[in-house]
């Protein structure tokens, strides 16, 4: 294992091994492309880098066979690049790296790039580490950000550096943008949310100005992100502000034009330009616009995958004068010789992703699994009784034709599926007594109660449910028979965790108050030291039900824990670590684990209670977004691409991530609703080629119209119909193929 050598805070056990947390990633995604001389290079997690010597024609591997590095940053310019790195144990010795502050360099005639370890000048802060890099192509710049932060530039190709002077009181981190050795930009956040500002110098720091310009920051699982920005000439910079607008300046940064508000284009992350200012913005919906006269101008030539699934971060390349290659963190590949007028897909995957992830017990749990190719986020339900060994399906809503927004799992035969209302169906929970063969609605209201997010569990057995909503906490202790509105006065809009696990004890954290309630829900009391304005984290109940409230104070650094051992009759503060972290039970002893996402992503442990802290393993590739503890030994870890777990107190934790065995699915039935006799747009994907059946049917079971039947040999295939002779009413489309079925919804007008 690598040894990891930290100066960090004094919890720290010197020289301790660290055992790292390596997901599976299923395609592998791309994070960067760059072309370097006559190559073009394609970087990714794993370690993945891809080489083409003819325009991207084919490619050459140079991913080493033991894959234990994530690139996840990528700058470059004609003659250098840098891939920033986040390192695993089990690299190469070649690239062996024990600082954690590596960067891959490529430089312009060398095929294989070189491991270029950059000496640290800042002192840490806590956990917060974060190297940002740049280059040009007579320098490379590195940006340290922890206590306090400096920008190094080398000039002799990472050989020495040194430190550029930064004004007084700069916010952090800081992202450097430089045209050549002298002339560059910084952006850096300056407190407010989403929000960076910039700073020019044309004299290598020596001084700075604030030409007034605003861009936006935004955080991914990877690390904080800052709208595209990108140097034409020594005169000429084009960027996207903090309104998605495009703005030019052609006096190498001092004074700005708007060329484009931008109003119609999605959030733009990416862009790619020529000196003539032709080139292209990639969106976080999926496409792909083309621009001429620095953004003036602009045409959509590559239409968006589906909005409602996370950003793809897409990331482009121009190869030639009408080629650009483009790659995204769905490990997808695509590329266009013509201008944007046609593309060629190289690699289009389905992927499968957890979310909604439900503990009930160490061994017994649930997840939905959504695809990447299905234009709205439902998706199959499985349930695995092994502690994640084994998995097997439970229910998948798309197959039933539902329009649910998740469920929620009471017991192993009794659920609840959430909804929100519409003005046609007015049912926001349906229940289920028989694991989903039947089901019945037990709660409705009108449109203007829409759900709110949580944490914590909101059943008790099968009988008992809270529904939190816009108008305040519902309650059934009946199977949803008869419902009460609490009377407990929380901000549900902001409202972080609710747990009524050691019902009739009951504890809700929102961003205003937090509250308890010894009697079911029927009285509460407001405890006095919250402060007004709160960030919920965690509500942990023990197995001797000992209560922690984790939360920080909104516009403070400090983060705090009340518990009480007595059913909130008391309450002691207690002041914990201060940084991010979602925290897994406590046992009596005050020992915990939990997960820290701030610069690299750790396991911690603590063993009073989180006053101080261990690190335990580093967690590569996404952030964790959510821990589920039953007990202090079994504890759960959902991340946007897996699912992790231990069963001996975080010391160890094993990838449990299920697969979804794939069937054929609609992707997509358009336009919604359609006009009398008009046309339909059917578009499917196959799982192989072979024998297809699409037929109509209205709601009484009647076959009205066959679509298709035929025998297919690509397995993505678009089928426009007529809807001639059909009433008006809601239709279901079915798809029957080899290995499996699917269904989905029509409606005429």
């Amino acid at each position: 294992m690598i040894l990891a050598i930290f100066l960090l805070m004094p919890a720290y056990a010197l020289g301790q091994m660290y055992k790292t947390v390596y997901p599976t990633f299923n395609p592998i995604p791309y994070t960067g492309i760059f072309k370097l001389s006559g190559l073009i290079y394609r970087v990714g997690l794993h370690n993945v880098i891809e080489v083409s010597s003819n325009n991207g024609d084919t490619w050459q591997s140079l991913t080493p066979s033991i894959q234990r590095f994530n690139i996840i940053q990528v700058t470059s310019s004609e003659n250098y690049a840098l891939a920033l790195l986040e390192p695993m144990r089990f690299a190469p010795e070649s690239w062996d790296d024990s600082t954690h502050t590596s960067v891959l360099f490529f430089k312009n005639g060398r095929l294989e790039p070189e491991l270029l370890q950059i000496p640290w000048h800042v002192k840490l802060s806590g956990l917060y580490r974060k190297l940002i890099c740049n280059v040009t192509s007579d320098a490379l710049f590195a940006s340290q950000n922890g206590e306090e932060q400096v920008l190094l530039r080398s000039t002799d190709e990472g050989t020495t550096w040194k430190s550029l002077t930064l004004p007084q009181n700069i916010g952090r981190p800081l992202f450097p943008y430089f045209y050549n050795r002298d002339r560059g930009i910084v952006v850096v956040w300056q407190g407010v949310v989403q929000v960076g500002s910039i700073l020019l110098t044309h004299d290598a720091g020596a001084t700075w100005i604030d030409p007034g310009i605003r861009t936006s920051m935004r955080s991914d699982e990877y690390q904080l992100r800052v709208s595209p920005l990108v140097w034409l000439s020594a005169d000429t910079v084009v960027l996207i502000d903090e309104n998605n607008a495009t703005q030019l300046s052609t006096d190498g940064g001092v004074n700005w034009k708007m060329q484009a508000q931008n109003l119609s284009l999605p959030i733009i992350h990416s862009i790619v330009m020529d000196r003539t200012g032709v080139g292209y913005y990639a969106c976080d919906d999926g496409s792909i616009i083309r621009v001429e006269d620095f953004g003036k101008n602009a045409i959509r030539v590559r239409e968006k995958r589906y909005s409602n699934w996370p950003p793809q971060r897409i990331e482009l390349c121009c190869s030639g004068p009408s080629r650009v290659q483009c790659i995204n963190r769905w490990g997808e590949a695509f590329h266009s010789v013509d201008g944007g007028i046609s593309w060629t897909d190289e690699k289009v995957h389905t992927m499968i992703l957890p979310e909604h992830l439900q503990v009930l017990s160490e061994d017994r749990a649930y997840v939905r699994m959504y695809a990447t190719d299905r234009e709205h986020r439902s998706g199959t339900y499985l349930g695995t009784t092994d502690g994640g060994v084994t998995w097997r399906t439970i229910y998948d809503i798309d197959m039933e034709g539902k329009d649910w927004s998740h469920i929620v799992f009471a017991t192993p035969t009794v659920w609840y599926a959430v909804r929100n209302p519409n003005e046609s169906d007015s049912t926001v929970i349906l229940r289920t007594s028989d694991s989903g063969t039947t089901w019945r609605p037990v709660f409705s209201r009108n449109i203007s109660y829409t759900l709110v997010s949580w944490k914590g569990r909101i059943t008790l057995g099968a009988d008992t449910m809270w529904l939190p909503c816009s108008q305040g906490v519902f309650a059934t202790d009946n199977g949803g028979r008869t419902w009460s509105k609490l009377a407990v006065s929380l901000d549900t809009i902001g409202l972080g965790a609710l747990d009524i696990s050691g019902y009739p004890n009951c504890y809700a954290i929102s961003k205003s108050t937090i509250a308890t309630s010894n009697d079911g829900g029927a009285s509460w009391r407001y405890i006095v030291e919250a402060p007004p304005e709160l960030k919920a984290q965690d509500i942990i109940i023990t197995a001797d039900k000992t209560v922690y409230l984790h939360y920080q104070e909104r516009g403070s650094d400090r983060w705090k824990l009340l518990k009480s051992t007595n059913a909130g009759a008391h309450w002691d503060s207690i002041e914990v670590i201060q940084y991010s972290m979602m925290i897994g039970n406590i046992d009596q002893s005050g020992n915990s684990y939990g997960i820290g996402s701030l610069g690299h992503k750790f396991f911690i442990s603590s063993t009073d209670e989180w006053r101080t802290y261990l690190v335990e393993g580093e967690f590569y590739g996404y952030v964790g977004y959510g821990i589920s503890s039953p007990d202090y030994y079994n504890a759960w870890v959902m991340t946007p691409f897996a699912i992790l777990k231990t069963t001996n107190g975080g010391i160890n934790w094993t990838d449990v991530t299920p697969s979804v065995p794939q069937s054929p699915r609609i992707l997509s039935t358009w336009p919604q609703p359609v006009t009398q006799g008009g046309m339909m747009s059917t578009e499917v994907q196959l799982t192989r080629p072979g024998p297809v059946n699409i037929e109509l049917f209205d709601l009484l079971g009647r076959r009205r119209v066959v679509v298709w039947d035929a025998d297919v040999t690509a397995t993505r295939r678009t089928v426009q119909w007529s809807t001639a002779g059909l009433e008006r009413g809601v239709y279901m489309v079915r798809l029957v193929a080899g290995d499996g079925m699917a269904s989905g919804k029509v409606v005429v007008n």
